[in-house]
């Protein structure tokens, strides 16, 4: 198949989300100069981390690379220095203490001079592999503790109720004492599906407080995230590539130890919390939301600065491996897809379980295909 040279440009976004394939498709449809646009993060990825252009591409007849652009956008964060530095350090697990005394790291860029990209200053040791470093984003040296505790909360409860009771008169005080308005507040589970256990009930909470509200591809169009005039609740893939000035960030537990995918469900918190234009709250119950309150403890003590040692080459190759297995490494069984699908459409036929028009499609197209097999 030779593919027809029909723009020319294209650009893809949330590029993290594609395979390569889809990538490579797209170039080979420009027409010279083959102006190809493709912006992605990292920690926002699903998938695997995004290859190095020239992995993607490869190289043209000439023997030159036929893509070699890779440049690196610090300042498209217009994120508090505190709430970005967070992100960072949960979704990488710099501080994170493994449940089994392993290794706590949970990612890592491979390229050390992503971090000078990023906007982080080397303050003391030496950022080179296997070395021992101190970074940080000096603005936040600026900000007092006060402040720092008004622009982040990690607050953990014994069960779901009292998460989206706290959760549901926080955004009340907000409204009503705040002087915030509803289109500045979102709600965001940082998980894969939109729906999830116990939705109904913050639902319930929400209206009973007369508090306006909608679920973004439920309520609303897909292609609508804000009505204008009411608190917008979404999964994660709904959330990115919108922002709010205060977001509520729940059910984040599940970030801090998982049996399948840490370093997807830390990317997932990660794109969460970096919704927020001004203020996070993170909200989480049982022991693993205990552990993840500790975690940020930790990342505050330290200033919001990154201490410690920077994997070597070999430790780099490993590590990505390591948590995108759902294998022994955590002491998970491994489930078969055929058993997970089971119990969730079980689940979705008790009530427990709340899927959007969206994912309501895939879920039938997944189905269709099994019952052809």
């Amino acid at each position: 198949y030779k593919s027809k040279e029909v723009f020319d440009i294209l650009i893809i976004d949330e590029a993290q989300e594609f395979p390569q394939s889809f990538t490579r498709m797209c170039y080979a449809m420009l027409r010279a100069p083959k102006r190809l646009v493709y912006a992605y993060d990292e920690l926002q990825s699903s998938r695997p981390p995004l290859p190095k252009p020239e992995e993607i591409f490869g190289d043209g007849d000439n023997g030159m690379l036929e893509v070699y652009a890779d440049i690196v956008l610090d300042g498209c964060y217009e994120r508090p220095p505190a709430i970005l530095s967070t992100a960072h350090a949960l979704a990488l697990g710099i501080y994170r203490e493994h449940p089994k005394g392993k290794n706590n790291m949970v990612q890592m860029f491979e390229s050390i001079h992503m971090w000078n990209a990023l906007g982080y200053k080397v303050l003391d040791g030496c950022l080179d592999y296997g070395k021992h470093v101190v970074m940080g984003r000096h603005p936040i040296e600026r900000l007092n503790d006060k402040q720092i505790d008004d622009q982040i909360v990690f607050k953990s409860f014994e069960s779901l109720e009292e998460q989206d009771a706290w959760v549901v008169q926080e955004i009340k005080r907000n409204l009503t004492e705040d002087g915030t308005q509803a289109r500045d507040i979102m709600v965001v589970v940082p998980a894969m599906q939109l729906a999830y256990t116990g939705s109904a009930e913050m639902r319930g909470m929400l209206s009973d407080e007369k508090i306006p509200f909608h679920v973004v591809g439920e309520d609303e169009s897909d292609d609508k995230f804000w009505n204008g005039e009411s608190v917008a609740i979404c999964g994660i893939l709904k959330a990115r590539s919108n922002e709010a000035p205060m977001v509520y960030v729940v059910e984040a537990h599940n970030a801090f130890y998982t049996r399948y995918d840490a370093a997807m469900n830390r990317n997932f918190l990660y794109a969460a919390i970096t919704r927020s234009r001004a203020w996070v709250r993170v909200a989480g119950f049982g022991q693993e939301m205990d552990s993840l309150v500790e975690e940020f403890e930790r990342i505050k003590s330290k200033g919001f600065k990154f201490d410690f040692v920077y994997p070597t080459r070999k430790e780099l190759s490993k590590l990505r491996l390591v948590y995108r297995e759902a294998g022994q490494e955590l002491g998970a069984e491994r489930l078969e897809p055929e058993k997970v699908i089971g119990e969730a459409v079980e689940l979705i036929r008790q009530g427990k379980i709340e899927l959007d028009e969206e994912q309501k499609g895939v879920l039938r197209d997944w189905l269709d295909r099994e019952a052809k097999l």
